[in-house]
C-alpha cells in the first residue's frame, strides 16, 4: 500500500505512477483523516510507501499528525519507502519522517526524491518555465524512482544540501515569520469559496463572500492560491507569477 498527501497535485501523480507500476494500493491521507481511517493491515513481503511534499524542508503537518496516528500491522519482510516531490531542497526531511515512523514501530528501508517544481511561489525567480521540459525530466524520475522501488531497492537517494539542518532551522523560521499575514486577495475574487472547501487542513473560513485564513492551522501548501479560479490569491513574491494549475 501507498499512502500519499498531496498539495498542488505533484506528489498525487507520482504516488499514482509508482502504485500501478507496483500494481498497489494507493491512498489518500486527506480522505483517511477524513474518514477517521488509522488502522492497516499488510501480508508478508509487501511494499509500505509513503509519498509526500516538502513544505520549508520539513514534512507537512498534516503527514505530520496521521502517522502519530498511523497503526499497521505489518507481515513479515515488509519494505518500507518514502518518495519525496520538492523544488530540489529536501534538506533533512527524510530523517525526520524517518523518525517519525520509528516512533510508530516502523522501519524505513529507502528514501528517494522527485525534484519538480517549487510551488511555494516564496523562492521563485520571475522566468519563465519551459513546462514540457520540466514535465519529461519529472516523468523521467519518476519512472526510474518505481523501478527502483520494484527492486526493493535500500538506502537514501536524495540530496542533502551542505549544512542541511541548519538551512532546516531557517527555514522552519522563514515558515513562522510569512504564515498568514501576508496572503492577499484582490478584487477579482469571485467568493466562490473553492479556497475554503479544498484546503486540506480547513485553514479558511468565508467572511462577506472573501477567504479569511486561521494563522493556527495554515501549513501554506499554496493549494488555494494556485488552484483559485479567478487567481484572485496572491502572497508576497507570487503577483505575476505562474500558477501551477496541474500536476506536471
Amino acid at each position: 500500500m501507498l499512502f500519499y498527501y498531496s498539495g498542488t497535485g505533484n506528489t498525487q501523480k507520482a504516488a499514482q505512477f509508482v502504485a500501478n507500476r507496483l500494481e498497489d494500493k494507493c491512498i489518500d491521507i486527506e480522505a483517511a483523516i477524513a474518514e477517521n481511517q488509522y488502522q492497516y493491515q499488510l501480508g508478508d513481503n509487501e511494499r509500505l510507501g509513503f509519498a509526500i511534499p516538502v513544505y520549508f524542508g520539513s514534512v507537512p503537518a498534516i503527514v505530520q499528525d496521521f502517522i502519530s496516528k498511523l497503526k499497521i500491522q505489518t507481515g513479515e519482510h515488509y519494505y518500507c519507502y518514502l518518495l519525496m516531490t520538492d523544488g530540489g531542497m529536501a534538506f533533512k526531511t527524510g530523517d525526520q519522517f524517518s523518525f517519525l515512523l520509528v516512533k510508530s514501530g516502523l522501519t524505513l528501508n529507502a528514501i528517494f526524491e522527485i525534484v519538480t517544481y517549487d510551488s511555494s511561489c516564496i523562492a521563485w525567480k520571475n522566468e519563465t518555465i519551459d513546462w514540457d521540459k520540466l514535465k519529461h525530466a519529472v516523468e523521467t524520475q519518476t519512472a526510474f524512482v518505481a523501478e527502483q522501488i520494484f527492486d526493493r531497492t535500500t538506502g537514501n537517494h536524495y540530496k542533502q544540501q551542505i549544512l542541511s539542518g541548519l538551512a532546516t532551522a531557517s527555514m522552519k523560521l522563514i515558515y513562522r515569520a510569512i504564515q498568514t499575514s501576508h496572503f492577499r486577495v484582490s478584487d477579482k475574487c469571485t467568493g466562490c469559496g473553492l479556497c475554503a472547501k479544498k484546503c486540506p487542513t480547513h485553514s479558511i473560513e468565508m467572511s462577506e463572500d472573501h477567504p479569511k485564513w486561521i494563522h493556527a492551522h495554515c501549513m501554506l501548501c499554496m493549494r488555494c492560491l494556485h488552484h483559485c479560479p479567478a487567481e484572485a490569491i496572491d502572497i508576497f513574491g507570487s503577483p505575476g507569477r505562474p500558477r501551477y494549475k496541474k500536476a506536471v
